[in-house]
C-alpha cells in the first residue's frame, strides 16, 4: 500500500490533480481524503505494476513536510523519489485512477488523527489506500 503512495509522488500530474481536489474539497467544509479502493490484492499489485511501469524521467531528493510520517530534519539522509511521466493513460486510469474517490470516513481512528494532522495545513494532503475483498453491510 505505500509503494502505491511512494509511486503516485513521483507523477506530478497526478498528485497535483489529487491536490487540488483535495484543496476544493476542504475549502467546501470537507473532512476526508482520497481513498484508493481496491477489490483484491492483485488489483493493487496491478496498479503498482502500471505505474513502475510508466518511464522514470529524473530522480530527485525527497522533502516531506514537516509533521508527516515520512519527515526527516535537515541533515539527514533524505529519500530519492523517481518521477515518471504517464505515457499509457489507458492504462493508468483503468488500474489507479478509477479506483480512486474522496471519502469521508469518521470510524478510522488512523485515518482521523492523519486529518488532524493536516487539519491547518494547506500544503498537505492525506491519501489512503484500501483493499475491500468484500463489503461488509452495517448491523
Amino acid at each position: 500500500m505505500s509503494e502505491l503512495i511512494w509511486l503516485i509522488r513521483g507523477i506530478p500530474s497526478v498528485t497535483d490533480f489529487l491536490f487540488e481536489t483535495y484543496l476544493e474539497e476542504k475549502r467546501q467544509g470537507r473532512r476526508g481524503c482520497m481513498d484508493f479502493e481496491f477489490k483484491t490484492f492483485e488489483d493493487l499489485y496491478e496498479a503498482v505494476r502500471v505505474l513502475e511501469s510508466q518511464p522514470i524521467t529524473k530522480a530527485v531528493l525527497f522533502f516531506a513536510s514537516p509533521d508527516s510520517p515520512s519527515y526527516r530534519p535537515p541533515g539527514a539522509n533524505h529519500d530519492i523519489i523517481k518521477l515518471r511521466k504517464i505515457v499509457h493513460d489507458d492504462l493508468v486510469t483503468k488500474a489507479v485512477g478509477s479506483k480512486c474517490a474522496w471519502i469521508e470516513n469518521s470510524t478510522r481512528v488512523n485515518l482521523q488523527m492523519a486529518l488532524d494532522l493536516v487539519a491547518n495545513h494547506d500544503n498537505m494532503m492525506v491519501l489512503s489506500v484500501t483493499v475491500c475483498p468484500f463489503y461488509i453491510f452495517p448491523s
